[in-house]
């Protein structure tokens, strides 16, 4: 399916992915599985009747919002340890018995020799195309017009693809302008205990980085699944002015965002003083992380104006509106964006720029 020159056929192209690899794909793509749930959710926004099948069951957000049609799609699983707990789950006779045209990857860590391998040996295994494309924020306009290009939505990528640059473009000239002494600390909580975190320029936190926070996490990369352990002190001497907290506890009522203001020991935090502590919104995928989804595009907006409300005025529910809109053909009323952007806990305190 690949070598150094191969001779598209008749009825087909030649295609070359973000790792470099030529790859022979049907002019023609009516079906598509993406093998994690990062190129999923592209795939939902450019083309969902295009998907071959799920690589979770539909999860509680898409069951309330998706057509009968996606949520009946086979689950034909993950490829690699880098998703689902780092479980592999992919059921490559379900894939057979999907017949997509195409199969793409979007990658959690900067592509390397392994990712390549992994396609390889899948499209040999199958004799289905593979592509891959980089998951890094920065490059998600790009991988957008690509993706278009070979699924046969170009125009439909464009459109997003120029939201997607318009928006970044506003926002990385203003925090450039922010002072690093202006900016503020921020801490990603993860999992119940909250002690486990992503450290600066990791994917699944470099919303931080781009919203222009300071990640306060000095540790190490657990690559691709994540989710760095580390101690009480650290969290202590590192004091954050801000913490996000994703905790996989769905909407418990006792989860970790609502026990930190009674909890001995995240009471002392400055964050949790000042409540300064939030849950990211999410509807259809989450704004922040798993997957680091195109959402991460509303997120940044929704993270600017958390953490610098002085340079970031946005008006919340009309770019909630605009984007669900744009990216995923939804009419959402005023009261629905309100249930989105509503914080369950009461902030006593706003970040001051």
């Amino acid at each position: 399916m690949s070598d150094s020159n191969p001779t598209p056929p008749a009825g087909t192209r030649l295609v070359t992915d973000m790792a470099g690899r030529k790859v022979i794909v049907n002019e023609r793509v009516e079906k598509v599985f993406g093998y994690n749930p990062m190129i999923t959710s592209l795939m939902y926004a450019l083309a969902p009747e295009k998907i071959a099948g799920h690589n979770f069951p539909p999860s509680p957000m898409e069951q309330q919002v998706a057509p009968q049609a996606y949520l009946e799609l086979p689950v034909l699983g993950v490829l690699g340890a880098l998703f689902g707990g780092g479980k592999q789950t992919l059921n490559t006779e379900a894939i057979r018995q999907a017949k997509p045209d195409v199969i793409l990857s979007m990658t959690l860590s900067k592509i390397d020799e392994p990712e390549v391998q992994m396609a390889d040996n899948l499209q040999k295994e199958l004799g289905i195309p593979v592509l891959i494309y980089d998951g890094a924020l920065e490059r998600s306009a790009e991988v957008i017009r690509r993706v278009g290009l070979v699924i046969g939505a170009a125009d439909r990528a464009e459109a997003l693809a120029s939201y997607f640059d318009i928006k970044c473009d506003l926002i990385q000239r203003t925090v450039a302008n922010i002072a690093r002494s202006a900016r503020h600390s921020v801490y990603y909580a993860e999992t119940p205990s909250g002690l486990q975190t992503e450290p600066r320029g990791a994917r699944h936190a470099e919303l931080i980085d781009f919203a222009g926070g300071i990640n306060c996490a000095e540790t190490y990369e657990q690559r691709g699944c994540g989710r760095t352990p580390i101690s009480a002190d650290d969290l202590l001497r590192w004091d954050p002015e801000v913490i996000l907290v994703m905790s996989d506890e769905g909407r418990s009522e006792e989860r970790l965002l609502t026990r930190m203001a009674d909890d001995p020991f995240w009471s002392c935090l400055k964050a949790v003083k000042n409540g300064t502590y939030y849950e990211p919104p999410a509807l259809l995928y989450s704004w922040f992380d798993r997957p680091p989804s195109i959402n991460r595009l509303m997120g940044l907006i929704w993270l600017t104006g958390v953490l610098y409300p002085g340079q970031f005025n946005w008006d919340m529910v009309d770019e909630v509106r605009s984007f669900y809109c744009l990216f995923y053909r939804m009419d959402l009323t005023d009261d629905e964006i309100e249930a989105v952007l509503a914080n369950p806990l009461t902030v006593k305190q706003k970040m001051t720029a």
